[in-house]
């Protein structure tokens, strides 16, 4: 008799997440090589590039995509070592430093986002319109719980 898994969400989320991302990288692959950067990379520039008209600064990155601070850190400073990015002061706070994108950043960008929507067209192709809007509201719902608890346990350990 075969034994059957017991279906959790955690698991199904973490498979498809290493699914997407690795179609993502081999639909980016050659732009990736040629640019010298990661798909994280290229998910920060298409950030910052779709942000082009307002100040963004390494937090809003953080918060944005979900990654640590000394993630982000690390991955600023070698994007700005490879020209892509640089980190500008503010008029209005000496310690902020906004992130703006090169122009070969925004060369790479035009690439990405071309690769990027062929990819999302193949990978949306399979869900009718209703399924998508379910599927966007159920992750929508399940971030939200995620920052809730994220948010609780950062107040009752101060």
């Amino acid at each position: 008799m075969e034994e059957t898994q017991k279906r959790t969400l955690c698991f199904a989320v973490r498979s498809l997440n290493n699914l997407v991302n690795r179609f993502m990288e081999k639909g980016t692959e050659s732009i990736n090589r040629a640019y010298n950067i990661t798909p994280m990379h290229g998910f920060i520039i298409g950030f910052l590039s779709h942000n082009k008209d307002r100040n963004i600064y390494q937090k809003d990155i953080e918060q944005k995509l979900s990654i640590r601070s000394s993630t982000v850190t690390s991955m600023l400073k070698l994007m700005e070592k490879n020209g892509l990015l640089t980190r500008e002061s503010v008029e209005e706070d000496a310690r902020l430093k906004k992130i703006v994108l090169t122009r070969k950043a925004y060369d790479m960008q035009k690439e990405t986002s071309q690769a990027m929507q062929s990819i999302d067209d193949e990978l949306t192709s399979a869900l009718t319109t209703e399924e998508l809007d379910t599927f966007f509201g159920i992750i929508n719902k399940i971030k939200d719980k995620i920052q809730d608890a994220h948010n609780t346990n950062a107040s009752n350990a101060t």
